[in-house]
């Protein structure tokens, strides 16, 4: 019988070879050990992957901690409460409260265009302008009584705004001072754009997508915002991760999610998802948390263990929607799982 690593390679050499991408990345491991279990790369020389809604676990939900923990605030505490006083925004939309934004139980929409019209490429918007647009779109947004598990990425892109408008500075500066995490939002790395992996061709910016976000919200806001714009390496991810490990509020972070995802049934924690929907049941025996992404993406852990899989592509490559990813990743992530062990 072969190995789980040797499957996992014939899987995703199969796959890219299909083109369904031409890029993945996978890891196993455990948190708190140095050396990962398995470690497998395939693809060109470039190595930087659009980590799409990974951004929402691995910047936004942090940062949301962190301001809490700064105003001796817990996270049943209302936005009003830590928001900045010089936005302009509905009470009834600062009156939702942190842990029904964090776990996508607000009522917010699912999504909403923030970038017709402001998708202009010929010149970058400032942050000025770009969290002026979304105080624009927020203040119009509508949102139901029914406060039902529905992920949000609005709910995501307010609580960037939030933490932005308050620190008086983007997202990726004040991470990289909170926590040591070895990598960021594509317009701050500043690499060759050959360092990136492709997603496709955007039909709204009529070239190829290599360097920049495949969202279209988060480009309309010059590339960083709360939902979206993460872009690292496959080892950076679990680098990330072991580094919040050693950090007393990163292991607040993991605490928080771990004991909303044993108390509730529902799909959003607090930063993090539940990890035994259909694409990742077969890691950890269902009792994983972690994030997946639009891109391709995705990574979940348990924190008893301390165990963790980590699976990034670029399946977008070959179209926008494709029902195969949830096929494969489950595939993935249950050899990932094997590679560690009972």
């Amino acid at each position: 019988m072969a190995s789980p690593e040797l499957e996992l390679k014939n899987l995703l050499q199969a796959e890219r070879q299909q083109g369904y991408f031409t890029a993945a990345y996978v890891e196993s491991g455990k948190l708190d050990q140095a050396q990962p279990a398995l470690q497998y790369f395939t693809g060109p020389d470039a190595r930087i992957f659009d980590l799409a809604s990974l951004t929402k676990a691995l910047v936004t939900g942090p940062l949301v901690h962190i301001t809490l923990k700064a105003e001796n605030l817990d996270v049943k505490a209302p936005l009003a409460a830590w928001a900045p006083r010089d936005i302009s925004l509905p009470a009834s939309l600062l009156q939702l409260t942190t842990d029904e934004v964090l776990g996508h139980v607000s009522g917010l929409p699912a999504w909403w265009n923030f970038w017709m019209r402001h998708l202009d490429e010929r010149q970058k918007p400032t942050r000025a302008d770009a969290l002026g647009l979304m105080e624009k779109v927020l203040n119009r947004i509508p949102f139901g009584s029914e406060k039902k598990d529905l992920y949000s990425d609005v709910g995501y892109i307010l609580l960037g705004y939030l933490l932005e408008k308050k620190a008086k500075k983007s997202l990726k500066p004040w991470l990289s001072e909170a926590v040591s995490e070895p990598f960021g939002y594509a317009p701050d790395l500043n690499l060759p754009k050959e360092s990136y992996i492709p997603t496709g061709f955007c039909k709204i910016r009529e070239r190829e997508l290599r360097g920049e976000v495949h969202d279209e919200n988060c480009a309309a806001f010059g590339g960083i915002s709360g939902h979206a714009g993460l872009f690292g390496s496959g080892p950076s991810v679990s680098q990330y991760l072991k580094a919040l490990l050693r950090d007393s509020m990163g292991v607040q972070y993991f605490e928080a999610n771990d004991k909303v995802r044993r108390d509730t049934q529902r799909e959003g924690l607090l930063g993090f998802r539940r990890g035994n929907g259909v694409s990742a049941a077969l890691f950890a025996n269902g009792n994983s948390m972690g994030h997946l992404g639009f891109t391709g993406t995705a990574f979940w852990l348990e924190w008893s263990s301390k165990k963790y899989g980590i699976f990034l592509s670029n399946r977008v490559i070959s179209g926008r929607v494709s029902p195969r990813i949830t096929d494969i990743r489950r595939k993935v992530f249950q050899l990932l799982d094997a590679s560690l062990g009972p």
